[in-house]
């Protein structure tokens, strides 16, 4: 005997019980959409489609930019890289100059702590 869920199944008699009281139950309705729902998605879906064809369109009839706003493109883009290549030699500069600050505050810390040490060490002792 087999045992599917709570039945017990023999396999020659039980196999038919079986498959008429499990597999041959009416299916379960799936919940279905609300109205607001579809008539969202269905508002989606057709501004995909309309965006989707007028880019096409566009694309199929050649609006695309034309040489003059090709030409102001290009100059402006050469204008922000030479801004950038002007920033990235400030910021260069920068970062030497702090690297020197830097080091002359650690030297004047050192001289400090040096001068701080002498007077705590005393005279010592004389050799003689």
């Amino acid at each position: 005997m087999w045992r599917a869920g709570a039945q017990e199944v023999s396999f020659h008699y039980g196999c038919a019980r079986w498959a008429e009281t499990n597999v041959l139950q009416p299916l379960e309705t799936s919940p279905t959409m609300s109205e607001p729902v579809f008539i969202l998605a269905l508002t989606i879906a057709a501004a995909t489609i309309v965006l989707v064809a007028k880019s096409l369109a566009g694309a199929l009839a050649g609006r695309g930019a034309s040489r003059s706003e090709l030409a102001q493109i290009k100059q402006r883009l050469e204008q922000h890289a030479a801004a950038l290549e002007d920033a990235q030699t400030t910021l260069t500069d920068q970062s030497t100059q702090l690297a020197e600050l830097h080091e002359r505050l650690d030297f004047a810390e050192r001289l400090l702590a040096q001068a701080r040490d002498r007077p705590a060490l005393g005279a010592g002792e004389k050799r003689g």
